[in-house]
Parts: C-alpha cells; structure tokens; sequence
C-alpha cells in the first residue's frame, strides 16, 4: 500500500490515505508529497470496524467530493493452517470473525457506499486480491478463504456491471509478491489508464498455478500432502506454529497492512 501511494504520488495524483496509525500515514503523507502528488489527506480508520464506513464515505467526500479510484488493498494476513486456531484458544472465533471483517465484509461495504460516487465519475474500483484466493494451500486456510471471497464477490460485480452496461470498472490484481513490490505497484497504477479487467503478477507464475491446480487436482494434493506429512512429523515445526498462533490470539491484535 504504501510503495502504491508513492507511485500514484509520482503521477501527480490527489490521495486520499486510510489505516489506523496516524504515525505512519503522516510518514507516507510527507514522502508521497516530496514525490510529486498534488495533495494528500489522511484519515485513520480501523476497517474491521464495518460499521463506520458510512461514515468513513462521508469524511472522504468532504475532501474529494469526486472520486476516481477506490484501491482496495487493506489486509490482515494470518499465515498458520487453520487447525492452529481451534481449542485451546477461546477467542479463535472473534479472531476469525474479524480476519473476515477487514479481508471481505470491508471491501464489500466500501464498495456499497461509494458506488454511486463512482458510477458518477467513471471510476474504477481496484482490488488487489492474491494467489492464495485461486489456489488452497494448508497454511492459508483463513487468510486464502478471504481472498476466495473476494474474488468471488468482485468477479460477480463485474458482470452486473457490465450487464447494466456500466462506465465504472471493477479490476482484481491476484499476486504472488515474492519479490519486487515496486513493479506490483506500477501495475496497479498502470492499471488505472489501461482498465484491463483483471491483472496477473507474476503473469507466468500465476497462470501457471492456476492451470496446474485445475487441470491436474490430484498431482496438487500429492504435494501438498507430502509437504503436510513432513509438517505434521516435524515437532520443531508444529511448535513454531502454536507458538506463533497462540502470541497472536493471545495479543489480540490483527494489523491493516
């Protein structure tokens, strides 16, 4: 998010910034001005507060009353398989409940408030998704669920859109960032002159991927229950993973990145 901000800063654009630090958006404000954008706000929010984004819309329409982009790209990423959430930890529950608020119910809500604004304007709605939304794997049960339901809710948008044959575009950019986060954010930002419907990064990677997974389900498992066996046999490993999912659950503190 914040290498993005500095690459839409570069082309000259008015940001409007969210996350819940006041800190660290006053940081990327101050850098994003040095680098070209002709203005930035910032509002601190909490997103997996779903309730306050009415709220939120009205804040933002008080700086812009048009908006051009809704970039999507808030998340908390919770890596740990699934089953390291469940007993002895009590509060795994609200802890899923507010993984699913901020990765899914506030991009669907976000949406919600600001699609009129953007039909008005042309806008588009930009929303970075990930490989683990196409693909399973064990130790993203809960993050790669969300992101399942991102990619659903968002493909279905773009055809009620394009059945009501809609000026405002939805884009998803699953990626695999492993690797140079700038070349991801010039993506995005190119993304919003081209309006390509959807945008993959690795392109290679993550058609490759998404094939392989479809056209060869049993060769997927094969590996993935190899790799599970040898985790299941490695205490080491096991207790690297409880030990990460009970500091987590215990702290109680899931980040907006």
């Amino acid at each position: 998010g914040e290498v993005t901000a500095y690459k839409y800063a570069g082309a000259g654009a008015k940001l409007v910034l969210s996350a819940r630090s006041l800190d660290k958006l006053q940081t990327v404000k101050n850098n994003a001005l040095e680098r070209g954008a002709k203005s930035v706000d910032i509002i601190t929010q909490d997103f997996s507060k779903t309730e306050e984004i009415g709220k939120y819309r009205e804040r933002v329409l008080a700086i812009h009353p048009t908006i051009d982009v809704l970039l999507l790209n808030h998340a908390a990423l919770p890596i740990m398989p699934w089953m390291a959430l469940i007993p002895p930890h009590k509060q795994a529950p609200e802890y899923t409940r507010r993984i699913f608020n901020i990765n899914v119910l506030s991009f669907i809500e976000l949406t919600r408030v600001f699609l009129d604004d953007l039909e008005a304007s042309a806008g588009q709605i930009q929303v970075t998704s990930s490989v683990a939304g196409l693909i399973p794997h064990f130790e993203f049960g809960l993050y790669g669920s969300t992101k399942h339901a991102v990619n659903g809710f968002f493909y279905s948008l773009q055809q009620e859109l394009l059945a009501k044959q809609s000026q405002q575009d939805t884009q998803k950019i699953p990626n695999f960032v492993k690797g140079d986060v700038n070349q991801v954010a010039h993506i995005i930002v190119s993304a919003t002159i081209s309006r390509p419907r959807n945008v993959d990064y690795p392109i290679a990677s993550v058609k490759f991927m998404r094939s392989f997974f479809h056209f060869f389900p049993n060769y997927h498992d094969i590996i993935i229950a190899s790799t599970g066996k040898s985790y299941s046999e490695t205490v080491e490993i096991q207790q690297r993973l409880e030990d990460a999912s009970k500091t987590i659950l215990d702290n109680y503190q899931v980040g907006n990145i």
